[in-house]
């Protein structure tokens, strides 16, 4: 919608919409002749001893590198025939190549596409297995993220945790069993990695207060990166991160809170998680939260959703 509104309004947009609709329109027209065909394609070309398709065989004519390498791949497949598990190997290595990196800053929209398709097109056996994925590629070489991917953060900082008891009762005195609870840092939107001393910064504020020392057991920090700092992280799925805290933690419960870039400002929202469901058991967001008032803001959010656990 934000799009199709500032396209109303921008000339030099609309044009170049047109001329990107052309281009992927001339692309669509002339797939088969652009792109030379994946190898294995060949090779079962080769191997089953079929007619190509019009598409293909119109290629062939017209491209020698794809012709000698078709004659290579019949000669190997009747002297040595190459098993289905290599052939079906063979693709996914091949499906995983890129085009190459080709310098495209400081170029306008025309002169870039121009030289990025040039490159590509001359390219002998590019592996693109269709416009689409030319597309992709082309998307990820013009318009480069400058975002990194949603990150957790860890640090070494120590929390002075007094070991108390229910409303402060000294724990020697009592046997209680308390929730075991791990908090973690989530960065995400960031256009560069947040620096060691600003995540020790909040880690800091997140020093949990007196009061939710008497009912919950906190696991200070460094202990939380020892556990899962290793782990591929998945900002969509923290299930592999709990099901580690719960193991080797003993934690039952994972308060998450997560700070974002919003425009000049920062959205900072919390979940608190039990790790053995993983189910939400409470959130909440603030949003617009200025640079100055950061560190009050997470660790408000924190004791929030902290106290209103009251199991």
């Amino acid at each position: 919608m934000i799009v199709e509104e500032h396209l109303k309004e921008c000339g030099d947009c609309r044009a170049m919409l047109e001329e990107l609709r052309q281009l992927c329109g001339a692309l669509e027209g002339n797939r088969e002749s652009i792109f030379c065909p994946e190898p294995w394609e060949l090779y079962e070309l080769a191997a089953q001893g079929i007619e190509p398709a019009d598409g293909l065989a119109e290629h062939l004519k017209q491209c020698p590198e794809c012709a000698r390498e078709l004659e290579g791949y019949r000669t190997t497949a009747q002297a040595e025939p190459i098993s289905p598990q290599v052939t079906d190997a063979f693709k996914v290595f091949t499906a995983r190549q890129q085009a190459p990196q080709v310098p495209l800053e400081g170029k306008g929209l025309g002169a870039r596409l121009a030289s990025f398709f040039g490159r590509l097109l001359h390219a002998p056996m590019l592996p693109l297995a269709s416009v689409a994925a030319a597309a992709v590629v082309a998307v990820i070489l013009l318009y480069p993220s400058q975002r990194i991917e949603p990150m957790l953060g860890f640090s070494d900082v120590q929390w002075r945790v007094a070991r108390t008891g229910p409303k402060g009762t000294p724990k020697s005195l009592v046997a209680v069993e308390k929730q075991r609870v791990a908090i973690l840092l989530l960065f995400e939107g960031l256009r560069e990695k947040p620096s060691q001393e600003f995540i020790d910064s909040l880690y800091r504020e997140l020093q949990p207060p007196g009061e939710l020392c008497g009912r919950l057991e906190f696991v200070d920090p460094p202990r939380v990166k020892a556990s899962i700092s290793t782990i591929q992280f998945d900002p969509d799925n923290h299930k592999t991160v709990l099901d580690r805290l719960a193991r080797d933690l003993h934690v039952s419960r994972a308060l998450i809170v997560s700070v974002a870039v919003q425009k000049n400002a920062y959205r900072i929202s919390g979940q608190l998680v039990d790790t053995k469901t993983g189910k939400s058991l409470e959130q909440t967001v603030i949003s617009d939260v200025k640079d100055s008032a950061l560190a009050e803001t997470v660790k408000d959010s924190a004791i929030s959703l902290l106290s209103s656990d009251k199991k």
